[in-house]
């Protein structure tokens, strides 16, 4: 008999024996973990089943006017009404008009809860209880929405941003336009898309906000950029302007991008000292404005963006001779370069 039999089994081996066991526990919790979860899962999805055959039917009756709003409250009860809420918002979200309105005043009993869910310390519960009041009671809880641009947390102060920043609330336009500046690190294309989505009856306080030198120049570009969105052809002489008088690039080069949309003839003169610019993505805005609206005397001038340093604003050029259909006048610079 030998020393290690007497010992009894290779420690390699009882500590592989060890980790195979625990190996075989660890599948057995996660087994167990997943068939729990799978369980509770399908109970709330049972029970969200059975609260939509009975909400779905009321709500209906009620958007048709055959039933009062009343016999649908009766059948939410105290522990399913922050469900409702939700229920409701899903509605509201595929329905305009009077619908809308029906929706928003069946969620107007219950929406103190959500009011209430404002002072809580989580980030997340704060943003989607500003999104919730926004869509579901704007008119009542207005206040509290645009107390949320100036939350803690910009996550919060985003969603209160682009629920303010929707058809038909123009009113809210200079409250988002005012804290625009703490959102530097969005991009500016995507914060003009929010203010665009207000509207031309936000066009007023967009083109005040982009003539206002006392703005910050980033806001006042982001008004320029959503101003070229909506169209707005009275914001041609305030956008030529800062193109006379400004030297921050992004703005000039947004204001530039506005004038390229809803600018005229007479805009020309603002934007050809800018042919001269040190900055490439001026001058190719600025060459392709004076190709869009220039006249026969700015043909020699255009010519120059052929020579020009930077391959982009020949292209660029090219490219808006082509969109205008002066052919001619393209195989004639073609020729000449």
């Amino acid at each position: 008999m030998t020393w290690a039999a007497v010992a009894g089994p290779d420690p390699a081996l009882r500590l592989l024996g060890l980790g195979l066991l625990g190996l075989l526990l660890l599948i057995a919790v996660l087994i167990r973990l997943a068939l729990s979860y799978r369980t509770a899962n399908n109970r709330t999805r049972a029970q969200w089943t059975r609260r939509e055959g009975v909400w779905e039917p009321a709500v209906l009756g009620v958007l048709g006017g055959t039933l009062a709003d009343a016999e649908l409250h009766r059948q939410v009860g105290l522990a399913d009404r922050l469900y409702f809420i939700e229920y409701l918002l899903r509605f509201a979200r595929r329905l305009q008009g009077e619908e809308r309105a029906v929706i928003e005043r069946l969620a107007a009993p219950y929406l103190p809860l959500i009011a209430a869910r404002l002072d809580q310390r989580d980030d997340e519960f704060r943003a989607r209880a500003i999104s919730t009041l926004s869509a579901l009671g704007l008119q009542e809880y207005g206040r509290q929405v645009v107390a949320a641009l100036d939350d803690r947390s910009d996550l919060v102060a985003m969603v209160a941003a682009r629920s303010l920043a929707r058809p038909g609330s123009p009113e809210y336009a200079e409250e988002v336009l005012r804290r625009l500046g703490r959102f530097r690190q969005w991009r500016p294309s995507f914060l003009a898309s929010i203010l665009a989505q207000m509207g031309l009856e936000a066009a007023p306080v967009l083109r005040q906000t982009l003539a206002d030198s006392t703005v910050d120049p980033g806001v006042r570009a982001v008004a320029a950029e959503a101003l070229r969105e909506l169209h707005d052809p009275e914001a041609a002489d305030p956008a030529a302007e800062v193109v006379r008088t400004n030297h921050e690039r992004d703005l000039v080069a947004a204001s530039l991008g506005l004038l390229m949309e809803v600018g005229q003839q007479h805009h020309v003169e603002a934007v050809r000292p800018l042919i001269a610019s040190k900055e490439p993505i001026l001058r190719a805005r600025a060459y392709a404005i004076i190709a869009r609206l220039g006249g026969a005397e700015d043909v020699a001038m255009i010519r120059q963006a052929f020579r020009d340093d930077s391959p982009w604003v020949t292209i660029r050029v090219v490219d808006t001779l082509r969109a205008v259909g002066a052919l001619e006048v393209l195989a004639q610079l073609g020729e000449a370069s």
